[in-house]
């Protein structure tokens, strides 16, 4: 089971407890496999305000990559939570789950059609206002647009502004392909470069 498989799964989770999912989220930092909020009450024609926002990072086995990335996103939401197969769970060392708990950080177990929750917060993350009000109004817009996933042509351009704050070096799922494509372009024009001078050393 991929991660785009467990997404329909864990988006009815999301909803059955009256939360809006939105994939592929902006943080920064990263992509945000998904980001589920709750608005209040709205008044008139203002977005309304934020009740709570529910970080949802999706991987099917690398748990230290996981744990990284929603270390990030306590930045941005109320609670954090790491989705993987029901297998993957299952193939867990107690140790490791108890860094979950410690962390603060929810499991959930994905398994089909159902999502089971393995680990519940510990506690609450205390997300800055000045994220919670950029999310407040991105999430908003994608919802209220009926584009709550996005093309691959959104996900290449998101990718590569997130490189754009990388070193240059860096090998990041984010940086990989804009940087391939950098040394791509870059042969390209050196064998133009060598074609012309070639050409420019031929007898007339």
């Amino acid at each position: 089971m991929g991660e785009r498989e467990m997404r329909p799964a864990v988006m009815d989770w999301c909803l059955m407890r009256g939360w809006s999912p939105v994939c592929e989220v902006s943080v920064r930092t990263h992509i945000a496999d998904m980001v589920s909020v709750a608005y209040g009450d709205r008044v008139g024609r203002k977005i309304p305000p934020v009740k709570t926002l529910v970080g949802i990072e999706l991987k099917i086995s690398d748990i230290v990559g996981v744990l990284k990335q929603c270390e990030n996103l306590k930045w941005w939401c109320h609670a954090v939570y790491a989705a993987m197969p029901s297998e993957a769970v299952d193939r867990m060392k107690a140790e490791t789950k108890t860094r979950f708990q410690l962390l603060g950080i929810g499991l959930l177990s994905v398994e089909s059609k159902k999502v089971y929750t393995e680990i519940t917060p510990s506690r609450p993350c205390y997300p800055t206002g000045d994220n919670v009000e950029a999310l407040r109004t991105r999430l908003w817009r994608r919802i209220k647009s009926g584009k709550t996933h996005i093309t691959d042509e959104e996900r290449h351009r998101l990718n590569a502004r997130m490189a754009e704050s990388h070193e240059y070096d860096c090998s990041c799922k984010y940086c990989l392909p804009t940087r391939e494509q950098r040394m791509a372009e870059n042969e390209k024009y050196l064998k133009l470069l060598v074609a012309q001078g070639e050409k420019m050393g031929k007898p007339g």
